[in-house]
């Protein structure tokens, strides 16, 4: 399940510029980088199976499909010689 897409937070004051406010949010910001790399990752991971499903799918489908056409050619009845002969009992 993905997560919804952080706001930016309103605040009444800006932040102050102090060294320490300064680190604090570039660990935010690494912390933020860290997490959306992450989250790329699983969703290649994700893709890479999807992608393998729908190739084996459509395999499965194109032999399905393959074998009711064999299925659906009817065969053909032996041909009668014209040479058959019946043979009657009195």
């Amino acid at each position: 399940m993905m997560r919804p897409l952080p706001r930016k937070r309103l605040r009444s004051l800006p932040p102050k510029k102090t060294p320490s406010s300064i680190y604090i949010h570039l660990h935010q910001l690494a912390n933020e980088r860290e997490h959306l790399l992450q989250e790329r990752q699983r969703l290649e991971s994700r893709q890479r199976y999807i992608d393998g499903r729908l190739q084996e799918l459509d395999r499965q489908i194109a032999q399905q499909e393959a074998a009711a056409r064999l299925a659906a050619v009817p065969e053909a009845p032996p041909e009668a010689s014209p040479f058959d002969i019946t043979f009657f009992d009195y």
